[in-house]
């Protein structure tokens, strides 16, 4: 089974990093009726359990710890959560993750010992 969600205009704004202004809202609410778009209520599926494979495991790892880094400088257990990767699990396989993030992004250590 495969769901596919389409969200809205409203709820992409929401979501990006971009400055908005009022102009930004409004544009975005007039493409949501224009294309038939509610911003709808959230809610949430829990799915259960995910296995995932140890290089993809880094790979996500490596991707938050350099996501981390240029926006704050710092790496914590909180961005992993984010990702849905428990403290031991970052725990463990963190030195690797580090690597991986270093090949990803060289200048990884001047950007976290700002």
């Amino acid at each position: 089974m495969s769901l596919i969600f389409q969200l809205s205009a409203v709820d992409l704004l929401a979501q990006s990093d971009v400055r908005t202004t009022a102009c930004h809202w409004e544009a975005a609410r007039a493409y949501d009726r224009a294309h038939g778009l509610s911003h709808a209520p959230k809610s949430a599926a829990r799915i259960g359990r995910v296995t995932i494979r140890e290089t993809a495991l880094l790979n996500l790892m490596a991707a938050v710890i350099v996501e981390a880094a240029v926006k704050r400088g710092r790496v914590t257990q909180h961005d992993f959560d984010q990702a849905g990767i428990t403290e031991q699990v970052a725990k463990r396989y963190r030195d690797s993750a580090y690597a991986r993030a270093m090949a990803m992004e060289p200048r990884l250590p001047a950007m976290l010992e700002a």
